[in-house]
């Protein structure tokens, strides 16, 4: 007897031989080790080529989704090297162990700023910066060392000091471990002004070769008794007085009003 257009006997060799693993893919009473007749054979066969052509598209389909994967995966690489090239020659990649991450180019931050802790929650300010004692923001200037009044590259500071004071600072900074360095710049002098512990506005400072008065050389205060607001200098032995100069003689300060009550 012949089916499909071959011999039945030729047919049933090899396909029973493989119906125990067919069996365990398709579950299919069709393909059973039982069976026997043509008819169940060609059912068999008939699940059999469905399975081959559902394999098949699974298998486009997964070629596919390969093949996007690895587009995906050369763009980013493509980034990468781009970020890279963008470096100077003698910076740091993003990979770099020590943490430092050199950006040549603008830095745009799509929400805030926090340095070094996570963000105040409600706080509107887009930079914060917190410290466990002070916080500032440090500035430099005259790297070159080709400004005509001096070679020095000096350094100022915006900053918040533990005393909760909020002052802009000259000429003199804070280490990270907490060491005050003065004068750097030596031939100039130091200063310090803004809001002292108590919000009152204050102004420090010191020239050099001169002893460190220790205390604000000016202080404007306020007196919420007597309703007065008023000028005191806290240093020892120190006058408040008012200068000009008069005309012809610029910076001459020959003009002078001394405070009463001194």
């Amino acid at each position: 007897m012949r089916a499909m257009g071959f011999s039945t006997t030729c047919f049933l060799i090899p396909v029973l031989v493989a119906i125990p693993t067919l069996l365990a893919a398709q579950g299919s009473q069709a393909c059973s080790p039982n069976t026997r007749t043509v008819s169940d054979l060609r059912v068999c066969v008939d699940l059999l080529l469905a399975r081959q052509a559902s394999d098949s598209v699974s298998r486009a389909r997964y070629e596919a989704d390969v093949d996007s994967l690895l587009a995906v995966n050369r763009q980013l690489q493509l980034a990468i090297a781009d970020i890279n090239r963008r470096l100077p020659a003698t910076g740091k990649s993003a990979a770099d162990t020590t943490g430092k991450v050199v950006i040549n180019g603008d830095l745009i931050v799509s929400g805030r700023l926090c340095i070094p802790d996570a963000c105040i929650g409600d706080a509107g300010e887009q930079i914060q910066i917190r410290g466990a004692k002070g916080a500032g923001i440090l500035f430099q200037s005259n790297r070159d060392g080709t400004w005509v009044q001096s070679a020095c590259a000096g350094m100022s500071s915006l900053s918040m000091s533990p005393d909760l004071g909020l002052r802009l600072v000259q000429n003199q900074r804070w280490t990270s471990a907490g060491t005050h360095v003065n004068f750097i710049c030596p031939n100039n002098a130091t200063g310090a002004v803004g809001f002292d512990s108590q919000a009152e506005w204050s102004f420090n400072g010191q020239k050099p070769g001169k002893p460190e008065l220790g205390t604000q050389r000016l202080v404007i205060r306020t007196d919420e008794d007597a309703k007065t607001v008023y000028f005191a200098t806290w240093a020892e032995g120190w006058k408040v007085e008012f200068r000009s100069s008069a005309d012809g003689c610029k910076w001459c300060e020959n003009i002078r009003w001394k405070v009463p009550y001194q």
